[in-house]
């Protein structure tokens, strides 16, 4: 159609970092976001300008698409954290708050935004190497074998999200359940991942599924796992599927990932012109065809028609009415899982000649009620079928039903990562200052080669450091939300939380009892401390204000069993992704927004 109205000639904006506007906005958003992180971060009520409902949430995957930055500096560093998210699954919050502290930090700086940005690249690698190196003192294997080290880290996940509305004993009972539906997709026996095969070359070890589902109303402690597949299902339908065909033995399967509801062509969802003789129905044509279906699917045994889309009335009561059961508008989600439990292969279309070998078996069949919810219970056959598992959430409140969700998804990621690279990284925030102290020192060793390379002096080397390294700190110290006095030993780098301030006449050791992640769990002797953040009340002149950290930094000896961890995999993406974007944003010279 013409256009009614005189098209806007686009915004154009000279360097957008220094718009007081576009600073103010930025301030807004790391500070929105800063007060949604960690254990101890406050919920968000986020609901639309034209009513609707209202979420109460503090994750960063509910909370971004709902914001809508308005400046383009912002929307790019919006993308760039759901693009994280869309990779890892978590960590979106650490991103945009890290991201942010750069950039407001780089606008006060006297170094150049182009060298800051080569600077900080170079610190990153450094980093990145340091973390993949043996040498690195803030990491940690993880050995599938240690429950405790897995549900450490199920657990820092589930506790990083307060808006799941646990308990310390619920939230280990969630965690539990998590991790006992993880172990049960991992395969029990074959080569282990690395290990080769008979001709030495490596092998593939193939993952099952574990599908979530959600129910209001029963409590968390009925959240459990079983073993096969949920499908929701009709009241009405739950009393026939636990009949007689699960005990007479297995249950032969079709499962189409094509609509059988005789109104969609055969090619697709386009639209096509069919040709019929006079007197001819095209309706009833098709029906025909659908019931020709139902009959070649009945001599072969199947008692079981799974549809990921519709399937046509007359076809489910022409199945029903010969003891057969459909299940229909399945969804990808469902039917990619349902395939695996019972070996079936997908059919597309309803005209090819289905054979035995493109049907699937189940054990048997039973009806499961949770709350108000219904499902059909469908159990696989025993090996070679891959493990397919159910992890069944309860919880009396729908929004944190909804968020235990995400977060229960979030540590489906982090456990998944550990099979691909078996490492995790301390919680708390002991690795960000732990990383803080050594960009300091890596700084400071920088070789006169590499600062021709970056075309800069020490000094700036050093300011650029001191910069992301403050950064790093200011996270770390976020996530207590502004409580307690926040210090750093110099033998381990860790993070210390004093919750109180110490008397005049005891030491501050007195006030410490463990690290952020709790992998130190006395004060060590001999070591200084530096503060961060607001000293508090009371000034101690053996806490230094530089860094006095020894190089390299001690790894804790023999840390405990249970203690905070954060995934390997997502935190060091999440650290690359916050410190490009952050280069990125801070040369950015123009910005062109389209108005209309």
């Amino acid at each position: 159609p013409p256009r009614r109205e005189r098209k806007l000639p686009s915004r154009c904006v000279s360097d957008p970092l220094e718009d007081e506007r576009e600073r103010g906005e930025a301030r807004l958003f790391r500070t929105l976001l800063g007060s949604c992180y960690g254990p101890q971060g406050g919920l968000k009520l986020l609901r639309n300008a034209v009513g609707g409902p209202t979420v109460a949430t503090s994750t960063s995957a509910v909370l971004l698409p709902a914001l809508h930055p308005p400046g383009p500096v912002l929307r790019l560093l919006a993308a760039a954290v759901r693009g994280h998210l869309g990779r890892r699954g978590d960590g979106g919050l650490f991103v945009a708050l890290l991201a942010s502290l750069l950039l407001e930090g780089g606008w006060g700086m006297e170094v150049p935004p182009g060298l800051t940005g080569r600077v900080q690249g170079r610190l990153l690698q450094l980093c990145e190497s340091y973390l993949r190196s043996e040498e690195c003192a803030c990491r940690l294997r993880v050995d599938l074998g240690s429950l405790p080290r897995l549900l450490s880290l199920v657990l820092t996940v589930l506790g990083s999200k307060p808006a799941c509305l646990l308990s310390r004993r619920t939230a280990r009972h969630v965690s539990t359940a998590l991790l006992r539906s993880f172990l049960h997709t991992v395969p029990s026996s074959g080569p282990a991942r690395g290990d080769g095969g008979d001709d030495g070359r490596p092998t593939t070890v193939t993952l099952g599924h574990a599908v979530l589902v959600s129910a209001v109303g029963p409590p968390v402690e009925e959240t459990r796992v079983l073993p096969g597949l949920l499908v929701e299902t009709p009241e009405v339908a739950v009393s026939v599927a636990g009949g007689s065909p699960g005990a007479e033995g297995s249950i032969r399967v079709a499962v189409f990932n094509t609509s059988l509801s005789g109104d969609v062509a055969e090619g697709g969802e386009r639209e096509l012109r069919h040709e019929v003789a006079v007197g001819v129905s095209a309706h009833g044509a098709t029906l025909a065809q659908l019931l020709s279906l139902g009959e070649r699917l009945l001599a072969l045994g199947v008692r079981l028609l799974a549809c990921q889309k519709v399937v046509h009335p007359a076809l489910c009561q022409f199945m029903e009415e010969r003891g057969a059961r459909v299940l229909d508008r399945l969804g990808a989600s469902l039917v990619e899982p349902l395939c695996r439990l019972t070996g079936a292969r997908p059919l597309g279309s309803l005209a090819g000649v289905v054979t035995p070998a493109q049907l699937g078996l189940v054990q048997g069949t039973d009806g499961v009620r949770v709350g108000e919810k219904r499902f059909l219970h469908l159990r696989g056959m025993d090996a070679p079928a891959p493990p397919v598992c159910t992890l069944v959430l309860c919880h009396r409140n729908d929004a944190a039903l909804a968020e235990l969700k995400l977060a229960c998804q979030a540590a489906q990621h982090a456990l998944q990562a550990l099979l691909k690279e078996p490492l995790a990284l301390f919680g708390g925030g002991c690795t960000e200052t732990h990383l803080a102290a050594y960009i300091r020192h890596a700084a400071m060793g920088m070789s006169e080669e590499l600062l021709q390379e970056l075309r800069c002096s020490r000094a700036q080397v050093r300011s650029v450091a001191s910069h992301l390294a403050g950064a790093l700190e200011a996270v770390a110290c976020t996530l207590s939300q502004g409580r307690g006095t926040h210090l750093v030993d110099s033998r381990f780098g860790h993070l210390w939380v004093a919750w109180r301030v110490a008397l005049p006449d005891e030491d501050w050791e007195a006030v410490l009892q463990s690290c952020a992640c709790g992998a130190v769990v006395s004060p060590p002797p001999g070591v200084s401390w530096r503060w961060l953040g607001q000293r508090g009340h009371r000034d101690s002149t053996s806490l230094g204000d530089e860094a006095t950290a020894p190089t390299p930094l001690l790894a804790p000896p023999d840390p405990p069993p249970s203690l905070l961890l954060d995934s390997f995999t997502v935190r060091s993406n999440a650290l690359q992704v916050a410190v490009e974007v952050a280069s990125l944003l801070l040369d950015v010279k123009c910005t062109i927004e389209d108005t209309n």
